[in-house]
């Protein structure tokens, strides 16, 4: 009698193992195809990364150009050193004689986080004093507000205030208390302290907030 069984050719391998390392092929595959997009995903999120802060330093050079310029242009005879402006409210150069707002923990003026209509419909500023840099899709927003919570001259009681030394006095003389409290040379003056605040809107809708204080003198 005859045996019926058929012997398996060597180098090749039934359907049922052939399937199992299909399987698993597949399974090595899927994982390898799942970690080259989590490379992929990694570079972008660097490469954003990167970007965005490239772009953070560069709004941190123009707000520095742009709260020189400001400063420049408030402590010109024309506009806050002019002796009735820094007392009313100047709209020229987004001025507030008092505090300004802020329902926020970050000190942000509130008048900084309106909509453009809401700021332009303010009397203390104009849409108009923006300062554009097209070239690079920035806007730069600003408030100069008197840290001052009365009207009036400013003074200790009502306002934030520095000091300047009187002219007349010699630089090596000390100051006494009578020269500082009757305002005499070598004393010293009591000048309010301004605060300037900014706004810069870049591409893509991007905000970024910077202050500072600043005195006249």
């Amino acid at each position: 009698m005859k045996n019926s069984r058929k012997s398996i050719p060597s180098g090749r391998l039934p359907g049922r193992e052939r399937g199992v390392v299909l399987v698993f092929a597949l399974i090595a595959l899927l994982i390898m195809m799942v970690g080259a997009v989590a490379l992929v995903r990694s570079f972008n999120t660097s490469l954003l990364n990167t970007g965005s802060l490239a772009f953070k330093k560069d709004l941190v050079h123009r707000n520095e150009a742009a709260m020189a310029r400001v400063i420049a242009l408030a402590r010109q005879p024309a506009h806050l050193t002019n002796a009735t402006t820094p007392t009313a409210i100047y709209p020229t150069l987004n001025y507030s004689p008092l505090i300004l707002p802020q329902n926020n923990h970050q000190g942000i003026p509130d008048l900084l986080l309106m909509s453009d209509s809401d700021f332009d419909a303010s009397p203390v500023a104009q849409l108009s004093n923006d300062i554009q840099i097209s070239e690079d899709q920035i806007t730069l927003r600003y408030v100069i507000d008197r840290q001052c919570d009365r009207d009036g001259p400013p003074s200790n009681d009502n306002c934030v205030t520095g000091t300047t030394p009187v002219p007349g006095g010699s630089a090596d003389t000390p100051i006494r208390a009578e020269n500082a409290s009757s305002g005499g040379a070598g004393g010293l003056t009591v000048v309010p302290v301004y605060r300037l605040s900014i706004r810069a809107t870049g591409p893509k809708g991007t905000l970024a907030f910077y202050q500072t204080t600043f005195t006249l003198q």
